[in-house]
């Protein structure tokens, strides 16, 4: 192997492994700011939404109840970045 091969492999291959691991923290960033957001709207759903078996049935039956919003402050929803679900991460585990 020549000189410039291997000065070409030893620059692009920390290169290519830094590419590699950014690549991968910034999809598991993503992935767990996704998932905590959808937790949250599903608690939401809950707390409306009861649940009970129904023998006659054969399943379950479900009631709503009517949930007035406007004791819910709204939020703006950004998801270009995951620094916010950071701060509430930390702050719930104080």
């Amino acid at each position: 192997m020549n000189i410039k091969k291997k000065i070409l492999g030893i620059t692009i291959a920390p290169v290519i492994i830094l590419g590699l691991i950014s690549m991968f923290l910034t999809t598991t960033m993503v992935r767990s700011a996704m998932l905590e957001e959808i937790e949250e709207a599903l608690r939401g759903t809950a707390a409306a939404t009861l649940a009970a078996y129904d023998p006659a049935l054969d399943g379950p039956q479900l009631s709503y109840e009517e949930v007035d919003l406007s004791l819910i402050e709204p939020r703006k929803r950004d998801y270009t970045t995951v620094h916010e679900v950071g701060k509430r991460r930390a702050s719930k585990e104080a």
